[in-house]
């Protein structure tokens, strides 16, 4: 397992966007696994991501080539979905090492029985102002009619990461974590500044955002988390998103009205 490095919280800012009409609830529009979300990103490290669940999360993997150990990101997947992920890993020769959760709702966690049954000692990642919210699955799972496989979710070996922790996979990889509440509590974003990119989760997505209508979410924190992330994340960084295809900080604000807003907030508080 590798170590997380701790470093001090940064301040946020609060922006004026709002809530988008994507996410949990909304009625499905499947993408193909030929959508940029699922397929191979890099070669090195190798990231690689798949819609799964009934409400098509994009559930990734993101390896370090060089040492042979891999993160799972939002364990989603059922076991038949799961083999996607297991096919990359036998072809590569990985070792799983992480579970990463950028949040706790049902569709990014309801996965996580089947990959603890596959990797028993393999530490889940998650914010601890989440916990509420993963404690609460199977009253998620039962509103949304869906499954959780194995029917419980594994609350042994839960590392709580926290604002500006280092999660290292293996020797190339360093994912900065990045808390940024307000789709929910304990949403985090991982960014690879090495390599340009940031697993978002339900932040950023295709000309929108996520939800902030749902339970504990809170639209004052999301307005800071974006504009945050603005501040911080370069506009080339690719953006792997929770549902959706992939995109860039640089894309989204040209033609998503949330991010254009939220950049409006940062130039206002910078003159």
């Amino acid at each position: 397992m590798a170590f997380i490095r701790r470093a001090m919280p940064r301040l946020a800012h609060r922006l004026t966007a709002r809530m988008a009409c994507t996410g949990l609830t909304l009625p499905l529009r499947r993408h193909k696994s030929t959508t940029a979300a699922s397929s191979t990103y890099s070669k090195k490290p190798i990231i690689s991501g798949h819609p799964v669940g009934p409400f098509q999360m994009n559930m990734f993997l993101v390896a370090c080539k060089d040492a042979g150990q891999a993160a799972l990101v939002d364990s989603g997947a059922t076991a038949a979905e799961l083999k996607y992920f297991q096919n990359l890993i036998e072809e590569h020769g990985l070792e799983v090492t992480h579970l990463l959760q950028t949040h706790a709702h049902i569709d990014h966690v309801r996965g996580l029985a089947v990959s603890r049954e596959l990797w028993p000692d393999v530490p889940i990642y998650l914010h601890e102002k989440d916990m509420p919210v993963y404690r609460n699955a199977a009253q998620s799972a039962a509103a949304y009619s869906i499954e959780i496989p194995g029917g419980v979710l594994p609350e042994d070996n839960i590392v709580h990461v926290e604002d500006g922790d280092v999660v290292s996979v293996g020797t190339s990889i360093d994912l900065r974590v990045l808390f940024t509440p307000g789709h929910c509590p304990g949403h985090v974003c991982y960014h690879d500044a090495k390599h340009a990119y940031l697993i978002g989760g339900d932040l950023i997505f295709q000309n929108s955002i996520g939800r902030t209508d749902l339970p504990l979410c809170d639209p004052d924190d999301m307005d800071a988390s974006l504009e945050r992330v603005l501040r911080e994340v370069p506009p080339q960084t690719v953006v792997l998103p929770g549902h959706m295809g992939t995109t860039t900080i640089e894309q989204e604000l040209k033609s998503n009205p949330f991010l254009i807003a939220a950049m409006d907030a940062v130039n206002s508080t910078n003159t």
